[in-house]
């Protein structure tokens, strides 16, 4: 596996534990309060994976521009090429195309992560 891979999994994971439930609370809070309320961590939680240290800079580029999404009324949007220019501007910063390629990858992970959850 390659690091974009090791960073997709851990964005998957991350996705999924952050969707919310019906009463508002996200699946990470339920399997965490099932874990204080019997003493045994659920597997789900069991099986959580870390962020990849060596890309931990590019999730944290993601995130950034994931809080600016745009947002047209019906859905999100995809994060643009023209948004990642904006903030490597605004943040005075350089991405390489792998770097791209991953924030690109952890997007679309984010958008079937939307889709799944309607």
């Amino acid at each position: 596996m390659t690091l974009i891979d090791d960073l997709a999994v851990f964005a998957r994971s991350e996705f999924e534990l952050s969707a919310v439930m019906e009463d508002g609370c996200s699946l990470r809070a339920h399997l965490e309060a099932i874990e204080r309320a019997t003493g045994t961590k659920p597997p789900e939680l069991e099986q959580v994976r870390e962020l990849p240290k060596l890309a931990s800079y590019i999730w944290g580029y993601f995130c950034e521009m994931h809080r600016c999404r745009n947002y047209t009324g019906a859905a999100y949007s995809r994060i643009t090429h023209s948004q990642i220019l904006d903030y490597c501007r605004l943040k005075k910063i350089s991405m390489s195309q792998y770097e791209i390629n991953a924030i690109e990858r952890i997007d679309s992970i984010w958008m079937e992560s939307q889709k799944a959850g309607k």
